[in-house]
């Protein structure tokens, strides 16, 4: 590859979004510019600096991320998102109590391992399925219309708007190459039971208080005070902001 391409990875993309309001903003937009494949900067020198490529991010974050980065998918969201569930904490302790004393050597074994999976170049690109009748389509207009912006008072918190709804066919992209690297790299020709993973980032790329209240929602409908008990480990006024949020949108 080119110098203008390649993998950026933030290891902990939390010290970004916890800056200041105006500094988040101007590296969101970078980014947005970034994955359209290209970026001007105005340096105060007669001759701007500009980026032409193409470029993999990859950030983790805490969930945390819900909170500072929510405000900017009404500028227009780029990111697709994977959850990463906590899991047995009895079990990771007593794991990482038997790593003690070789972290370097794990560290240099992962690094190793990621350069020559990355490097590996024999990774077929095999033939998606259709992704009406497989359900993509769908996954796709479900996400982008359920992770649609919020535009809250900054004081009262009161819903004053929502922003457009995003097009989906940004996103619809994403999980369909998504699915045909998957298939590829088990050495498959057709895309099939991999669409489970397109259907994963975009369940996984719903914000996280909306899902839960989705999901909390039986088709025979619920009373408010239900649906908070069901939500358990949200306050009552995060869940009927998350409530109103989706009746807005017609999703409820």
């Amino acid at each position: 590859k080119n110098d203008h391409s390649g993998i950026l990875v933030f290891p902990d993309f939390s010290t970004i979004i916890s800056s200041r309001d105006d500094i988040v903003k101007r590296i969101a937009g970078d980014l947005r510019e970034v994955y359209d494949g290209h970026l001007r900067k105005d340096t105060g020198s007669a001759k701007p600096l500009q980026w032409e490529g193409k470029i993999t991010i990859l950030a983790m974050c805490t969930p945390d991320l819900e909170r500072y980065w929510g405000p900017m998918r009404g500028l227009g969201e780029r990111f697709v998102q994977v959850r990463w569930g906590r899991g047995d904490g009895i079990e990771q302790a007593t794991k990482a109590y038997t790593q003690i004393g070789n972290e370097q050597a794990i560290k240099r074994n992962i690094r190793e391992l990621s350069k020559r999976f990355l490097d590996n170049q024999s990774t077929i690109f095999p033939i998606a399925l259709d992704p009406v009748e497989h359900g993509v389509a769908h996954m796709a207009e479900i996400t982008a219309l359920l992770r649609t912006g919020a535009a809250r008072d900054y004081r009262t918190k009161k819903l004053e708007d929502m922003s457009a709804t995003e097009g989906n066919t940004r996103f619809l992209k994403a999980i369909v190459q998504i699915a045909r690297a998957h298939a590829g790299l088990f050495r498959r020709d057709m895309v099939v039971e991999d669409y489970k993973l397109a259907a994963r980032v975009a369940i996984d790329s719903i914000p996280m208080t909306r899902l839960q209240v989705i999901r909390a929602i039986p088709f025979e409908g619920i009373a408010q005070k239900e649906l908070v008990a069901k939500c358990g480990n949200k306050p009552k006024t995060t869940i009927m902001r998350a409530l109103e949020e989706l009746e807005y949108l017609g999703a409820v």
